[in-house]
């Protein structure tokens, strides 16, 4: 799992979550997650375009940092999701909740409105 967060334009910010980010790898992502929150970065674009696997803590920290950072203004996106963790996201009800998007560039766009 690449925690790795990086600035896509002025104000979005990129975290790219790749591999099984199951119960052993899902810290990685919510520190990331969270380093990005106190840094004051409200616009999250989770790229999940190297994503195998996502386990039930992995998609709590993704509402937790969704909530914060909707309680500052932003927002938490997704993008580039593979069809096995599009699947994992229909099953559990949370593209109903989670906004997706094909590319980084449409992500980005629609956080840059916020």
């Amino acid at each position: 799992m690449n925690g790795h967060a990086s600035s896509y334009q002025p104000g979005v910010w990129v975290i790219e979550a790749g591999g099984r980010i199951d119960a052993m790898h899902a810290p990685v992502l919510e520190a990331a997650l969270q380093r990005a929150l106190a840094q004051g970065k409200y616009r999250l674009l989770v790229h999940l375009g190297q994503a195998r696997y996502l386990s039930s803590h992995s998609l709590k920290a993704l509402l937790v940092a969704r909530q914060k950072a909707r309680s500052h203004g932003g927002d938490l996106v997704l993008c580039c999701t593979p069809p096995r963790v599009q699947e994992i996201l229909e099953i559990t009800g949370l593209t109903q909740i989670l906004s997706l998007y094909e590319s980084e560039e449409e992500a980005a766009s629609a956080l840059a409105s916020v």
